[in-house]
C-alpha cells in the first residue's frame, strides 16, 4: 500500500480529495489539492484531486445554467407585468426542478462512489476528464 508523505495511504488522502470536494466545497479541496500537487508524488493521487475539482465545478456550472433559465424567464415575467399582461413560466419551473433534482442525486451518488474507490485507488473513468488529466 503506497503512502503519503504525511505517513496515511493514497487512497485515503484520494477519498478526502472526493469527499471533502463535496461536502466541504472548494477551499478545502484547492487546499488539499495544493498539498497534494506540491509534495506528493503519486499520479494517481494528483489526478483524484484534479478530478475531484474538475468533476464538481462541471457540476456547478451544468446546475448554474440550467438555473438561468427561471431568471431569464423571471426577466421577462416583470416586463411583461409592467404592462398588464399576465406571463406565467409556473411550468418550465416545474421542468427545471425536475432536471436539477436528479442532477443532485447524481453528483452526490457519484462523488460518494468515488470518494469509496479512491480507498482502494480506483476510479470511475470519465473520459472527458481522464483525457484532461492524461
Amino acid at each position: 500500500m503506497e503512502k503519503t508523505k504525511l505517513g496515511v495511504s493514497v487512497g485515503f488522502v484520494g477519498a478526502l480529495a472526493f469527499l471533502l470536494t463535496y461536502f466541504s466545497g472548494y477551499m478545502v479541496a484547492i487546499l488539499l489539492a495544493g498539498y497534494v500537487l506540491l509534495r506528493e508524488d503519486s499520479s494517481w493521487l494528483k489526478k483524484a484531486c484534479g478530478k475531484a475539482i474538475f468533476l464538481a465545478l462541471c457540476f456547478d456550472v451544468l446546475q448554474r445554467v440550467i438555473a438561468f433559465i427561471p431568471d431569464m424567464l423571471g426577466c421577462v415575467g416583470t416586463l411583461t407585468n409592467l404592462f398588464d399582461i399576465d406571463f406565467s413560466y409556473s411550468i418550465v419551473t416545474n421542468i427545471i426542478s425536475l432536471i436539477t433534482r436528479p442532477l443532485n442525486i447524481v453528483e452526490a451518488c457519484l462523488f460518494l462512489i468515488l470518494g469509496l474507490l479512491a480507498f482502494k485507488q480506483k476510479t470511475i473513468p470519465i473520459p472527458f476528464i481522464d483525457k484532461l488529466f492524461d
